[in-house]
């Protein structure tokens, strides 16, 4: 008889309404499509509709629905749901809450998780734990953000970067007979250090209006620097513990900030390009939507193949920062 595991038996993603093109956001700030390609690597990113009704909820419910009906399972399966995002609709109801009444998830407690752009990696750490001790046998993982609601247009180095989007896994439990065969994940490290300088941070402009004013702030040369080594170190713990050469890994699925930081945390891992997915100039930084929706696109293109060992690693605000190492 096997141990106790965890795999992710589905995923999904949800895809905000609007397509905002560099031209698109040369036409009301001080940018060019050339200036953002060239130190970002985005060409586009995706906004939800606020003015039409669409949400962070819409769009995590819209990616947990597929991800649910991949994996099989019947609503009344999910037993805990995870939505890891720092830009809820409101702080109470909690978001996980509103995903679960959508989907009529009826038996599944609820938990919000904010960890910044490493929040699906802190969902995924906590979910495979949960799944191991026993406690639940099917985990619902959604990791979404709805950055444009606290973006500053005024700061064009920083606004140009993010986008929209949600994805989700549902993580469920398995018996591990063969560990260089069967999927599960393998396991995960996650971390987190006080950013005690504000590098990356929501500010509040006006205190007397702090619902409408909160905005994003960045230094983008720090977190640059955080990001690269904290990223690579992390890879290197996993593959160490895991007693995983680099040469044995098919994926690595990196947060997707920018361009820049994905070839730098490449280069430090000795790990070519034609392994790392890159969905970047598409969406952006959809924060805790990246990881995700690498995945479900992955999954929807026949890229995740059974046996595969795909490596995960992300940073964010905070800071915190992880990976994970997952036998697909």
């Amino acid at each position: 008889m096997g141990s106790r595991r965890s795999k992710i038996v589905g995923t999904g993603l949800g895809y905000p309404a609007r397509i905002v093109t560099n031209d698109d956001l040369a036409k009301k700030i001080d940018t060019s499509d050339e200036w953002i390609r060239s130190r970002t690597g985005i060409a586009q990113r995706r906004f939800v509709d606020l003015e039409n009704g669409q949400t962070i909820t819409s769009i995590a419910v819209e990616g947990a629905e597929k991800a649910l009906k991949m994996s099989g399972l019947d609503p009344l399966d999910i037993s805990f749901v995870l939505c890891c995002t720092a830009t809820p609709e409101e702080w109470m109801p909690i978001e996980a809450a509103r995903i679960k009444d959508v989907l009529g998830l009826e038996r599944a407690a609820c938990l919000d998780v904010n960890a910044a752009c490493s929040g699906f990696l802190y969902g995924l750490h906590l979910a495979d734990a949960l799944v191991k001790s026993g406690a639940h046998a099917h985990i619902l993982v959604v990791g979404g953000d709805v950055f444009q609601r606290i973006l500053n247009w005024e700061d064009r180095t920083t606004c140009v970067l993010f986008g929209d989007g949600a994805g989700a896994a549902i993580v469920s439990v398995t018996e591990l007979n063969d560990p260089k065969k069967d999927s599960h994940i393998l396991g995960s490290r996650v971390y987190a250090a006080l950013d005690r300088d504000n590098n990356l941070t929501v500010t509040k402009k006006d205190p007397e209006f702090p619902a409408r004013t909160q905005l994003l702030t960045m230094n983008g040369r720090e977190v640059f620097k955080w990001a690269t080594k904290c990223m690579a170190q992390a890879c290197m713990d996993i593959m160490t513990e895991q007693k995983i050469s680099p040469e044995e890994i098919d994926w690595v699925v990196p947060h997707q900030a920018n361009i820049r930081i994905i070839e730098k945390v490449a280069e430090f891992l000795n790990f070519p390009m034609e392994k790392v997915y890159v969905n970047v100039d598409q969406w952006g930084n959809t924060s805790a939507g990246t990881i995700p929706i690498c995945l479900a696109e992955m999954n929807d293109k026949g890229l995740l193949k059974k046996g595969q060992l795909i490596l995960v690693t992300s940073f964010g605000g905070g800071f915190t920062w992880g990976s994970i190492l997952i036998r697909w």
